[in-house]
């Protein structure tokens, strides 16, 4: 979960003095402070990476929770209504939601935004921070920054954290990394009852939810859900078994239980594994996202150069590889081994 420097920012080691009277206004609670810093951070600015450096020590301590399912599978209902009920019991909650990005602004697309419903409106006692945020073609259902971006927000002091994903079905699979709960979501009549059986999503699903279960088939589904699920084994003892619920997110039905489900997770979580190890562990898979991350820009901005990452010139490489002398197989795994001066091993 250790935020490093953006390529824009790795050699920033100091904040401005604009960036400085932020951090100071966004530690004494300054919501528009707050709002300016994510953006920073999802714009990769030339100060995010310093800023994030400060902010992190006082990160980690929030819970987070991940909705994952395809487009139109009531996601955002689910959120607003989860984000009402942490809200209404006095918990500080913010929502960080996904949004598919324009191919010509960059920006959220459907803008998630509209789709929320404001948990105040049903009576939460504090209010709940919701930002959008632009998948920006980034595979695996998040944003690239959202490591950045939820480490903004543990820092502000939000104990719960809402991760939405982008909507991409099964192949969204950064959630379940990035979360400590992964709730999935699957709703009847949309292709889910096949789809729900391929072991990707089972995996990745810490629960079940069959939403929208006032549709025909609802029930038929979640059976189905259970017999795959019965075939799934649990060596390890102890360990958690997955539910499938149903819901209906605009009735209500089914929230109540999916509210105490995750709260059940959560308290299995702190007692097989424990606080110290699901923070490391989460630590562990972000930091090797951040690190493919960043081999992966490098590598983009070395072959813009006309270069390898490892230094030596791109075009008598591709001269080799079109004479036969050699091939792109070798080439990268070549490059690989050089870049880490770990020689054939």
């Amino acid at each position: 979960m250790t935020p490093t420097p953006t390529p824009d920012s790795s050699h920033a080691t100091a904040l401005s003095t604009q960036a400085e009277d932020m951090l100071q206004r966004f530690r004494a609670g300054d919501l528009r402070a707050l709002g300016r810093l994510l953006t920073l951070v999802e714009n990769q600015h030339a100060q995010a990476g310093a800023a994030l450096t400060r902010l992190y020590p006082s990160a980690g301590q929030a819970y987070r929770v991940g909705l994952t399912g395809a487009p139109g599978a009531g996601k955002s209902t689910l959120v607003s209504r989860i984000a009402g009920a942490w809200a209404a019991a006095g918990r500080s909650v913010a929502v960080l939601a996904m949004d598919p990005t324009s191919p010509f602004t960059g920006g959220a697309l459907l803008g998630d935004r509209i789709r929320f419903q404001s948990p105040q409106a049903e009576g939460g006692a504090k209010p709940v921070f919701f930002r959008s945020a632009a998948s920006r073609g980034h595979t695996g259902g998040l944003a690239k920054t959202t490591e950045e971006m939820s480490v903004v927000l543990e820092a502000f002091g939000y104990e719960r954290l809402l991760i939405e994903s982008v909507g991409v079905g099964q192949v969204g699979l950064d959630i379940a990394e990035a979360c400590d709960t992964t709730v999935v979501i699957v709703v009847p009549e949309s292709g889910d009852d096949i789809q729900a059986l391929k072991a990707g999503l089972l995996e990745i699903a810490d629960i079940l939810v069959v939403n929208k279960c006032d549709r025909p088939g609802a029930r038929a589904l979640m059976t189905q859900l259970h017999e795959a699920l019965h075939y799934r084994t649990h060596a390890q003892k102890g360990a958690w078994q997955v539910e499938v619920l149903l819901t209906c997110g605009h009735t209500g039905e089914g929230l109540e239980e999916l509210g105490a489900q995750i709260e059940r997770h959560r308290a299995h979580l702190l007692e097989h594994v424990g606080s110290e190890r699901i923070r490391r562990e989460r630590l562990r898979r972000a930091l090797l996202n951040l690190v493919r991350e960043e081999l992966r820009v490098a590598a983009a901005e070395a072959f813009a150069a006309g270069r390898l990452p490892d230094g030596r010139a791109l075009e008598p490489l591709l001269d080799q590889v079109l004479g036969g002398q050699s091939d792109p197989f070798a080439v990268a795994r070549d490059t690989v081994r050089r870049l880490f001066a770990q020689g054939d091993t």
